[in-house]
């Protein structure tokens, strides 16, 4: 299941985005049971807000997908759009 929250698309959205009660909402919408967090954010490290936050070891980054293009100039038009707002991108073929 592909549960699709919202769509982030600029600096300012992400100061909108509250993952964690995102998440509590999925959880009790999936399950009908209210879920638990087993860590604060007190207790995970701190990271600039936009910055690649490595995981298992500093070996994996986890990357969000934008989206998924059939006509190459769009996937390009997209990537040149998120570098202008300051964000990484890059074209993998699936």
């Amino acid at each position: 299941m592909l549960v699709e929250c919202c769509f982030v698309d600029d600096k300012d959205d992400v100061q909108l985005y509250d993952c964690q009660k995102m998440a509590e909402a999925i959880v009790y919408g999936i399950t009908g049971q209210r879920a638990q967090a087993s860590a604060g954010p007190e207790d995970q490290e701190a990271a600039a807000p936009g910055a690649e936050t490595p995981t298992g070891g500093g070996k994996e980054l986890l990357r969000v997908q934008v989206g998924a293009y059939s006509v190459a100039g769009n996937a390009r038009a997209m990537a040149d759009k998120l570098k202008a707002a300051g964000f990484d991108a890059i074209i993998v073929k699936a």
